[in-house]
């Protein structure tokens, strides 16, 4: 009897209901200030709304990690294109002025060959008589020549590698 006969405050009446919102909610006053009523289907939706939520935020920042991953990636994929397009544009360069330095070289060449044929009209090539003048005649012909420049170091070499394949 005691404890039915005693009422703490958590056990207020309500006071009156302010306003009635639809699915069954309602805006109560208790103890001058108005709170807001819901039934239990709504507690249901909301507690699993908040799960959602849980849920959600916590994909959210799985997401932003996974895009800050991806945005790195990039950056990284950008700067290796840009190193590779420099290595390039290097080698493009490099072979330009290459090619640019053959024609030049080729033009030397060309320029020297047309020095050498003539300045061999100012060599004297006197008449020479004799035994020796004849030797000197016969070294100075363009076979003797090939022959100095071709079969002379084709022997050697030859000579030089059966003397090192032979037991």
């Amino acid at each position: 009897m005691i404890a039915s006969g005693s009422i703490c405050k958590a056990q207020l009446p309500v006071s009156h209901t302010v306003e009635a919102l639809p699915d069954d909610q309602f805006v109560v006053e208790i103890g001058g200030k108005e709170y807001h009523a819901i039934n239990g289907d709504k507690v249901i939706a909301l507690a699993k709304m908040k799960e959602d939520l849980a849920t959600a935020q916590k994909i959210n920042t799985e997401l932003s990690s996974q895009i800050k991953e991806a945005l790195l990636e990039r950056d990284l994929a950008k700067a290796q294109l840009a190193l590779v397009q420099q290595k390039a544009d290097s080698f493009e360069s490099d072979f330009k002025r290459a090619r640019d330095d053959a024609a030049r070289n080729f033009s030397l060449f060309q320029s020297e060959r047309e020095l050498r044929v003539e300045s061999q009209a100012f060599i004297p090539h006197g008449n020479v008589k004799g035994f020796w003048g004849k030797v000197l005649t016969a070294l100075d012909s363009g076979p003797s020549q090939a022959a100095f420049k071709l079969v002379i170091p084709t022997a050697t070499f030859l000579r030089a590698y059966t003397a090192k394949c032979s037991p």
